[in-house]
């Protein structure tokens, strides 16, 4: 997720918002790896929330398209090479389902290369930087229009 989380930092996760509400776009998620069912012995990753259940998801020549809208994402990391996408690069999220991508695309793996995120498998969602102390602040939300 650089440059937005780097290593090494410690999160508030808070479990209480996606009880209270539903996943929106732009949202910071943590949530069990997809894999083996028994998600315990799942790692925990952290993503951007990009599609919603319903959503057309199209990843294409280093753009992301929501519903055929191509998305302004001033936050993400190219390190001035293109994205690519070789796997799930042209879906509808079924209901329940969310598409995932790390803010440092080159080098994520999200939701390009192991498919939709199951809302069952999503934990919380990021709220506060707490370590380092120097790092300390509210994890801030991007809002999309729409």
């Amino acid at each position: 997720m650089q440059p937005n989380f780097v290593a090494e930092q410690f999160l508030i996760v808070s479990r209480v918002n996606y009880l209270l509400g539903e996943p929106q776009r732009g949202d910071i998620v943590v949530f069990d790896a997809p894999g083996d069912d028994d998600s315990r012995s799942n790692p925990l990753l952290i993503k951007r929330l990009i599609g919603l259940p319903g959503d057309h998801i199209r990843v294409e020549r280093g753009a992301v398209y929501v519903n055929d809208v191509l998305q302004n994402e001033p936050y993400i990391n190219q390190d001035g090479i293109p994205f690519t996408c070789t796997r799930y690069c042209d879906l509808v999220l079924e209901p329940n389902q969310y598409f995932m991508m790390g803010d440092n695309r080159n080098h994520s793996n999200d939701s390009r290369e192991f498919g939709a995120v199951d809302r069952s498998r999503i934990v919380g969602e990021a709220i506060i930087r707490y370590w380092p102390p120097s790092d300390w602040g509210l994890v801030t939300q991007i809002a999309y229009p729409g």
